[in-house]
């Protein structure tokens, strides 16, 4: 979105680049209550997250809508009704030429990375619990066989392991376990888990879902973990591979139904 945002919208007219309206509405202000900036990374969160958007043009503006159906038809005009823009339904339904539809993929990205993130949120989740467990403290109370089987006795055994030990386990910052009439603690928290759960496994599971994601949108992992040494070498085939691709579907879309046919073959267009 903030790539997009970015891009400057270049106008021509017969061939010589021109700022008029549609310069204006689409660097700076497409309606009266969306600045371009907004209105374009608005644009770019439908557009991922649903895999379609609508842009309606409304007296020289344009509006992003937050929901719409479509209606396909195979040798007639889609077109598009129950549209809502920001919480307002607009009860009339537009024709093709009426508005700017764009489709990310043929396949939603969205359904692969919510599957992704199920598959792995439960991995995550998994090496969690399993850190905890592994780090957890343990230890063995020896009772001796001649403790004492007085009440006063019994009350200090469970309170000792109903409170004192569970004091004990939970410090922070230290702590000291009262033991009294022969009994004694092992620690073996150190030899229960060799091969305990490094909290580095969960770091790695959460950037396989990083580098998955990256993947899926043809992004460079390292430039959205923010972890790129080659920093300008990584921004180009960013550019190169997610935004200009993205931009050429905007393009293509603007120019077959913001002009004619004859406008654009007269060389007047919109360049991204």
């Amino acid at each position: 979105g903030n790539s997009i945002a970015l891009s400057e919208f270049n106008t021509y007219r017969k061939g010589k680049e021109v700022k008029e309206n549609d310069y204006y509405a689409l660097n700076i202000e497409p309606n009266p209550n969306y600045s371009a900036s907004r209105f374009w990374k608005k644009f770019i969160w439908q557009l991922v997250y649903n895999n379609e958007c609508l842009i309606i043009m409304y007296e020289d503006n344009y509006y992003v809508a937050d929901s719409f159906v479509k209606h396909t038809l195979a040798f007639k005009d889609n077109y598009y009704t129950d549209i809502t823009v920001d919480d307002f339904s607009m009860k009339r339904s537009y024709q093709e030429k009426e508005v700017l539809y764009f489709a990310l993929n043929e396949n939603r990205v969205r359904n692969l990375v919510d599957g992704l993130y199920q598959d792995y949120g439960k991995l995550v989740e998994y090496a969690k619990a399993s850190y905890k467990k592994n780090n957890a403290k343990r230890g063995i109370l020896n009772i001796p066989a001649n403790y004492p089987n007085t009440p006063d006795a019994q009350a200090k055994l469970q309170k000792l392991l109903n409170e004192h030990l569970k004091t004990f386990y939970n410090a922070e910052n230290g702590a000291v376990l009262p033991l009294t009439n022969g009994i004694t603690y092992e620690d073996i928290s150190s030899d229960s888990y060799k091969n305990a759960t490094d909290s580095r496994d969960i770091r790695n599971l959460i950037n396989d879902v990083f580098d998955f994601v990256a993947i899926a949108f043809q992004i460079p992992p390292a430039l959205l973990k923010g972890s790129s040494d080659e920093l300008e070498s990584t921004v180009d085939r960013y550019i190169k591979l997610c935004i200009e691709p993205m931009c050429e579907l905007i393009e293509d879309e603007c120019n077959r139904k913001i002009y004619s046919k004859s406008q654009y073959l007269d060389n007047t267009y919109i360049s991204i």
